[in-house]
């Protein structure tokens, strides 16, 4: 089968690796190798920028999202877009006491002040990067 050039499966060889199951019931796919080239490491990149994190590896229907428009859609792209600057904005906000609720306690003005965006992206890259029960399956 040809894809199209810049497509993951054309940059990373998928055609030449066909997906099976082990005697483990583990699916297994593409050898880590070949995932190692700049340019199928790109391919990833660029199709997995644009998906939304909620809907990733998820069964849900997405169509009820399409019903909403945002102005910068929720992507991949954004939660990694500066994990370090996300750290010191999460450590600021630590530190001011306005920032700091408690109990039952709700302040939505406190949104861009307190970096809430920051606090999300940092809770994303923790689940799909470090929490290993992300990708265990019941």
């Amino acid at each position: 089968m040809d894809f199209p050039r810049g497509s993951i499966e054309a940059e990373c060889d998928l055609n030449e690796f066909p997906l099976y199951w082990t005697a483990d019931g583990m699916r297994r796919g593409v050898p880590a190798e070949t995932l190692a080239s700049e340019e199928c490491r790109i391919a990833l990149e660029t199709h997995i920028n644009g998906i939304n994190p909620y809907l990733w590896d998820r069964t849900i229907d997405p169509t009820p999202f399409a019903l909403v428009v945002l102005d910068e859609p929720f992507t991949f792209e954004r939660v990694f877009a500066d994990p370090s600057g996300d750290m010191i904005r999460m450590q600021d906000a630590m530190s001011r006491p306005e920032c700091l609720l408690k109990g039952d306690e709700r302040n939505w003005e406190l949104k861009e002040t307190c970096h809430a965006e920051s606090f999300l992206n940092y809770a994303l890259i923790h689940h799909f990067c470090f929490d290993q029960r992300a990708f265990v399956r019941s």
